[in-house]
């Protein structure tokens, strides 16, 4: 069961839920994994939606920085198998999610990833077209490791 579930039951069973106790890796589970909004996450908690962001922001819990943790987690930094491939591998339900929340970015955020990316593996530095890096972003989450 989601932990969003299992907060959401506790809310309806009359429970209050505390701020106080929601930690750093139960919000970054709520927010990235299960791809719940600072409002829906407000509200289970009783407390402005600012509140959420700003405690977000403060964990360092932004999509394009955790976009980057993924990759660092995930990627092994190469992608010669996917481009002589003549077909990618599936992409999983992770993976469909994260390439979502990169096409979701604004401009600033997505050059944010691009240059961070791009520090951090050598694939991505010579990339400038928004379009070029997309598609390279997309090969490379198909190959991530489970």
């Amino acid at each position: 069961m989601r932990l969003y579930d299992q907060l959401s039951q506790r809310k309806q069973r009359g429970e209050t839920l505390n701020m106080a106790n929601l930690t750093q890796e139960m919000l970054h589970q709520l927010w990235w994994r299960e791809d719940v909004s600072d409002v829906a996450i407000a509200d289970l908690y009783g407390v402005p939606k600012k509140k959420v962001t700003n405690l977000r922001h403060k964990w360092g819990i932004k999509t394009p920085d955790t976009i980057v943790q993924e990759f660092e987690e995930k990627f092994a930094g190469d992608l010669s198998s996917a481009e002589a491939a003549t077909e990618l591998p599936a992409v999983s339900k992770e993976g469909a999610m994260l390439i979502r929340k990169i096409y979701d970015l604004n401009d600033i955020e997505l050059e944010s990833l691009r240059v961070e990316l791009a520090q951090r593996f050598a694939l991505f530095g010579d990339v400038r077209k928004e379009v070029d890096f997309l598609a390279l972003v997309e090969r490379a989450v198909r190959q991530f490791r489970a």
